[in-house]
């Protein structure tokens, strides 16, 4: 370049243009010795990189340039520098170099840096990667995963997960209620990746489209591929396409009823972990499954219903409530039987169940759980007005029974014992004239079966009425809501494991209650134009959305909105400290009406940090 326009060169080292915050469309901005640079990267690697400019007006000049001469082969010329090696140089309408690669070691190296050249080596990477997934074909045999059929995931109940010590490679297989197979993964090299296939694989179970039979050796198998179309599950092997469309159907039915109870020993022994503000309730969290319980419990610690598990304790608190909502109509129980067994079932209103009684000898038995259980539930609570009544009402000491005297011999000649009845009758009998007298004097007699009222209390003033409460914070006292927004890397879309933890939460939420909707609204940080921002805002959006129907929730139950840059709710800094809260989706669940029943907030975000 100084042969151009007598400037020394002014070019860093490749690796430090490795440093600094990355835009959308992929250059990477920063300052070093008050100068300001800027470099154009792919796949993580410096494409193109910048000398240094003395303002950051001047580098955003130099950054317009390069966007508008970069993409044609034209504009591009090689160069042999003083040291021998080669590079690739972009050069404007002027002829004047605005950007050059890394230098390499040969011009046909430095010639792969052509727009022309990148498009085909990214297809030939691609072709290669699809020829490679095609052919990798690193699934063990069924008997091992069925061997490790016990091992169940901590995280989800319709998992196992294991290390293999032969391949030493990690595998999972997804597995339904009966502790058959549907699809086993192959070999990954570390817990980490084996774990994002698992996730991969409950994202796109529930797209049918993704599923395919295949037919080798004389077996069919089912497969699962993701959206890019890599094969990501496969089942074991079986005699027709039919089996294995009814296994999947099987698996989907499993997932829908969500039939996750625990043993009822399992309840059992927490008997004594009793749900604050609920004496009838126990609740607890499982070491095995790592999922909340709970169960209605009479006074003798009998189970009368037991839950499923939730993946938070809020929205197993939701679960407690909507039993105690539908545990007084008696038409929302019914008796089934599943697997030879037969359970008292309660549902909600809209059909979904919600409860589940240990297994019974019969209908009656099953039954007669609920005729104690009424008399527990309405004694768990005592009403005000009643406690103050017992408080105030006058106690009645019935006279303790006359027991008959025992004749005891004396040691004298004259037994004087006899003497004693006698006198206590008489004692007796002068007692009961007294009361007798009383009696007679008394305003109004008083039956023998009769309660008397106590005296009516001087009437009190009426207590003032409640303050108005607005119908936004009524609606949202009516569930538990400690929910999060979740927050995004920089151009990102993907969920983080913290982002996943929150959406299950507000899963639990809208399962505990058909009528409840979600409404997901995306936002982006300062960063990239208003219509990039509005798209990727989108993407993390739907991201989300996604999570929530893997779990469970219908689509058309979830609402979602795609703000950009629009509304930050705290100051994009310079560095990510205030920035990074931006880059989130706001959670929250409303009833059937609109109305806000729970809203999610911008956790750890720092009060000098906020701009509302």
């Amino acid at each position: 370049m100084s042969d151009q326009n007598h400037r020394p060169d002014d070019y860093l080292p490749c690796e430090r243009y490795l440093n600094g915050e990355y835009d959308e469309h992929g250059f990477n901005r920063f300052s070093e010795n008050d100068k300001f640079y800027f470099s154009f990267l792919e796949n993580g690697n410096v494409f193109l990189r910048s000398e240094g400019y003395g303002t950051e007006a001047a580098r955003e000049n130099g950054i317009a340039s390069v966007k508008t001469n970069m993409t044609e082969d034209k504009n591009y010329q090689t160069r042999l520098l003083p040291d021998g090696k080669w590079v690739l140089s972009l050069k404007a309408a002027n002829h004047q170099e605005i950007a050059r690669s890394c230098a390499v070691e040969a011009e046909e190296e430095a010639k792969a840096f052509l727009p022309s050249e990148r498009i085909k080596a990214a297809a030939l990477a691609a072709q290669k990667a699809a020829t490679s997934a095609n052919e990798a074909d690193d699934y063990m045999i069924c008997r091992e995963y069925e061997e490790k059929i016990g091992s169940v995931s901590d995280k989800y109940s319709d998992f196992i997960t294991f290390h293999h010590e032969n391949t030493n490679k990690y595998y999972f297989a997804w597995i339904n209620p009966k502790k058959e197979i549907i699809l086993r993964s192959e070999g990954y090299p570390t817990t980490a990746a084996r774990d994002n296939g698992l996730e991969s694989v409950r994202k796109n179970r529930d797209i049918r489209e993704r599923f395919k039979v295949i037919e080798s050796h004389g077996a069919y198998f089912l497969t699962l591929k993701a959206g890019n179309h890599q094969e990501i599950g496969r089942s074991c092997p079986r005699n027709s396409e039919a089996e294995l469309w009814a296994l999947l159907d099987s698996a989907s039915a499993a997932a829908t009823v969500q039939d996750d109870y625990l043993p009822c020993s399992r309840y059992k022994a927490h008997n004594k972990s009793f749900t604050a503000g609920h004496k009838d309730f126990i609740s607890f969290q499982d070491e095995e499954t790592k999922l909340y319980y709970f169960a209605w419990i009479n006074t003798d610690g009998d189970i009368i219903l037991r839950s499923e598990g939730y993946q938070s304790a809020a929205s197993r608190d939701n679960g407690i409530e909507s039993v105690i909502k539908n545990r007084d109509i008696k038409e929302r129980f019914k008796v089934e039987e599943h697997d030879g067994e037969k359970y008292l079932i309660l549902k909600a209103g809209n059909h979904q169940e919600i409860g589940r009684s240990c297994p019974g000898s019969s209908e009656s038995a099953l039954w007669a759980l609920l005729a104690p259980a009424a008399v527990v539930a309405a004694a768990a609570v005592v009403p005000p007005v009643a406690a103050a009544a017992a408080a105030t009402a006058p106690k009645v000491v019935p006279p303790p029974p006359v027991a008959a005297a025992a004749p005891v011999a004396g040691k004298s000649g004259f037994n004087w014992w006899w003497l004693l009845p006698l006198l206590l009758l008489g004692l007796l009998f002068l007692l009961w004239r007294s009361c007798q007298n009383k009696a007679t004097d008394a305003a109004a007699p008083v039956e023998t079966t009769a309660v008397a009222e106590p005296a009516q209390p001087t009437e009190a003033p009426a207590p003032a009425p409640p303050a108005e409460v607005p119908a936004e914070t009524a609606a949202a006292a009516a569930i538990a809501c400690d929910l999060n927004s979740i927050l995004f890397g920089f151009d990102r879309s993907d969920l983080t494991a913290t982002a996943k933890s929150e959406l299950d939460k507000m899963s639990g939420l809208l399962k505990s209650n058909q009528e409840y909707k979600g409404d997901l609204k995306a936002y982006t940080d300062s960063k990239g134009s208003d219509e990039y921002n509005r798209e990727l805002s989108l993407r993390r959006a739907n991201a989300a959305k996604e999570y929530l129907v893997s779990t469970g929730i219908d689509a058309g139950r979830i609402a979602t909105g795609a703000v950009g840059n629009s509304d930050p709710v705290a100051t994009n800094t310079e560095d990510d400290s205030g920035r990074k809260f931006n880059r989130r989706v706001e959670l929250k669940v409303v009833d059937k009406a609109g109305n806000d029943l729970c809203k999610s907030i911008s956790k750890d975000l720092p009060e000098q940090l906020k701009t509302k």
